[in-house]
């Protein structure tokens, strides 16, 4: 086997949950302090790991937290087929740092205590001459806590389903398609569903990109902690790429799995993740959106790209919570300018 020891990335299938951020766009990163043993035999990998995670301010076992597991893996290059499943659970003592919340929206964070929560991760990529798919399952379950602060044990059930497909016509063009679904909340103490996606997947130039809220309080939020959540998508995209040039555009469909009901209802907001009682129904359509993204090889480093998108926005994001104040959301649009240095 192969040890690898100390702090280190992590990356597995599409990176909806372990992702290493090597693209040369991405801001994030998987990282974890620990031990992973790499073994391979014949077309089999198998890549065992224990982590201890950043638990606060002290080295106690009553603010431990702790995540181990494994990795199995089939790749077999003949048939250009890979099939891999991670099993591994996540371990927070009564007192982690890692484990506050404010889900109530009381104004102060407290401590939910002890959880524990499983990640089940499957992974199948296949390659048919020029057609490619690749679809990844992620699956959390397992308890939470005193999430709500109210002494009745949270469980947890989250899951994503995302698949990517492409179809290669020649050197130069190809065509994609890509959707998926990730769970929501409904605001019901009993449990808790909503999936967060690692922040280095995105599918578009708008939607779940940036979180708004810093725009105007930037000194609590940052503009790029932002997720995809509670949403069935699918994006239809084109891709031209030249000697020096790239283009590609898409176009993607956005709907919510989860929608505040009205009449008095606990609902979630997954933005900021609090707590609510929904005065008015909420609608479901996120939005429907065009991007357009451009992107200039100068040389084997160096790359100059501008990005533009445009978003009829969905109702979902116009939610007031005030039936003598219904807001109406505009389409809104975005056009950037950037440069990246590969080392």
């Amino acid at each position: 086997a192969t040890y690898v020891v100390g702090r280190q990335s992590a990356q597995w299938g599409l990176g909806l949950v372990y992702n290493s951020g090597e693209g040369l766009w991405d801001r994030n990163t998987y990282v974890r302090d620990g031990i992973t043993m790499k073994i391979k035999f014949g077309n089999f990998h198998a890549a065992p790991y224990y982590a201890i995670l950043n638990s606060g301010t002290t080295l106690t076992r009553a603010t431990k937290a702790t995540e181990y597991g494994t990795t199995l893996t089939y790749d077999n290059p003949e048939r250009d087929l890979t099939l891999g499943l991670v099993y591994g659970k996540r371990e927070h003592d009564a007192f982690s740092d890692g484990t506050k919340t404010d889900i109530n929206n009381t104004g102060t964070a407290h401590t939910w205590g002890k959880s524990e929560i499983k990640i089940t991760d499957i992974y199948f990529k296949k390659t048919m001459g020029r057609f490619n798919l690749g679809v990844e399952v992620p699956m959390l379950s397992g308890e939470m806590g005193y999430l709500y602060s109210d002494g009745t044990l949270v469980k947890y059930s989250a899951k994503a389903i995302v698949g990517e497909s492409s179809y290669k016509f020649n050197d130069n063009w190809k065509i994609a398609l890509n959707g998926g679904t990730v769970s929501g909340d409904a605001g019901t103490k009993s449990n808790f569903k909503a999936m967060f996606l690692n922040p280095n997947y995105q599918f578009a130039n708008i939607l779940f990109r940036y979180n708004l809220y810093a725009i105007s309080n930037p000194s609590t939020y940052s503009i790029w902690d932002s997720y995809v959540t509670n949403t069935q998508f699918v994006k239809a995209q084109v891709a031209y790429t030249g000697e020096k040039w790239d283009t590609t555009a898409a176009l993607i469909y956005a709907v919510a799995n989860e929608a505040a009901k009205g009449g008095g209802a606990d609902a979630y907001n997954h933005t900021n993740n609090k707590l609510f009682a929904s005065n008015v129904a909420q609608s479901d359509k996120m939005g429907t959106e065009f991007d357009l993204n451009l992107n200039f090889r100068w040389n084997a480093d160096v790359e100059v790209g501008a990005n533009f998108g445009y978003l009829f926005t969905g109702d979902y994001w116009a939610y007031t919570n005030d039936v003598s104040k219904p807001n109406q959301a505009k389409d809104t649009w975005l056009l950037q300018a950037r440069t990246g240095i590969s080392f």
